[in-house]
């Protein structure tokens, strides 16, 4: 999967957790987003700085600062 491919995922289970009607779907999305963002780390460390600048500023973003709420 590409840089943004995993980017993508982890804004889509953020955006499913916020609409999370109970407590169990809140944690079912967080969990795979937390899975994306690990999936992102392991491909953004498998590359330089400067590639995965070039492949997606927004994945740099969430490699470098993390997502809020996870």
């Amino acid at each position: 999967m590409s840089l943004q491919g995993h980017v993508d995922a982890i804004k889509r289970h953020m955006r499913k957790a916020e609409q999370a009607d109970n407590r169990q779907d809140l944690d079912r999305e967080l969990h795979h987003a937390r899975i994306a963002n690990r999936n992102l780390c392991r491909e953004c460390e498998a590359k330089t700085e400067k590639q995965v600048q070039w492949d997606s500023r927004e994945a740099y973003s969430i490699w470098k600062y993390g997502v809020p709420g996870l």
